[in-house]
């Protein structure tokens, strides 16, 4: 979720979080990934605690050029890189030794404790890829948008439906799929893959998401329900880390929670409008 002289180049990081196994992820153009995995629970749910945790360091960073001159020093490129981090998001057990930790998380910050967030006053478009979807998808979606909206105050905009990824413009900043499988462990429901930049010298930004649902999750809450893995996943694309232990929608096991709670919307205001438009990277 720098010129030099009169051009200086920012890097590009981005973050995955997948609900087991780190999923691989492409250098973007202008961004680097992050992915989130989410699972849904089940009748028969595991009896012990969480999942392990895996973090790797992604390797690749790209680069984009500025139009516009930046105050900063005439020849330093930023080199700033955030870890691909991998959560799991697993079925919830009947009874879990998981500590509680804090009730909102974010999932990348700079070192001054600002989290990387959507500019709030450019509208964010979201696009959705029906291919493999559950019947009812579309009462889903629209509940998760309008939480979102009210919670954080982004302009999030319907960007269409489409068939296949392939026809989904370039330029639409979060995208929703189903897919048969995900490239994890059998407990996955959902991965996404946020892009950012993370350069010392502007306000973190989010800049492209992708969120992904397992196509065999029906429309609706409850056991295998979609709508809490949607509500989930889409916390990550727009900045919230995991809530280990909380009862929250962030928590890394789906509860089945069917609107944000309490320290949800905390987390959502913090990477909202709320928090102003001023610092971000200008091309």
């Amino acid at each position: 979720m720098a010129p030099t002289t009169a051009t200086t180049v920012p890097t590009t990081t981005t973050t995955a979080v997948p609900t087991t196994a780190a999923p691989t992820t492409a250098a973007p153009t202008t961004t680097v990934p992050t992915t989130t995995t989410t699972a849904v629970p089940t009748t028969a749910a595991p009896t012990t605690a969480a999942p392990t945790t895996a973090t790797t360091v992604p390797t690749t960073t790209t680069t984009a050029v500025p139009t516009t001159t930046v105050p900063a020093p005439t020849t330093t490129v930023p080199t700033t890189a955030a870890p691909t981090t991998t959560v799991p998001t697993t079925r919830a057990p009947t009874t879990t030794t998981t500590a509680p930790g804090p009730l909102y998380s974010f999932e990348v910050t700079n070192t001054a404790g600002q989290p990387a967030r959507w500019d709030p006053c450019e509208v964010v478009t979201y696009a959705v890829v029906d291919q493999d979807a559950p019947a009812g998808w579309q009462a889903d979606v629209a509940s998760v948008m309008s939480q979102l909206h009210a919670a954080t105050g982004l302009n999030l905009v319907d960007a269409g439906t489409f068939a296949h990824k392939a026809q989904v413009p370039a330029s639409v900043d979060i995208t929703i799929s189903w897919v048969p499988a995900l490239p994890a462990t059998s407990d996955d429901v959902g991965l996404t893959t946020y892009y950012y930049i993370n350069d010392p010298r502007y306000t973190p930004e989010l800049t492209r998401a992708d969120v992904q649902l397992l196509g065999t999750l029906h429309a609706g809450g409850g056991p295998g329900g979609e709508l809490p893995v949607l509500l989930h996943e889409m916390g990550h694309a727009v900045g919230l880390g995991h809530a280990p232990g909380q009862p929250e929608v962030m928590n890394p096991y789906d509860h089945g929670f069917t609107r944000y709670q309490p320290g949800d919307l905390e987390g959502l205001r913090l990477v909202g409008a709320s928090q102003g438009c001023y610092g971000f990277y200008q091309p």
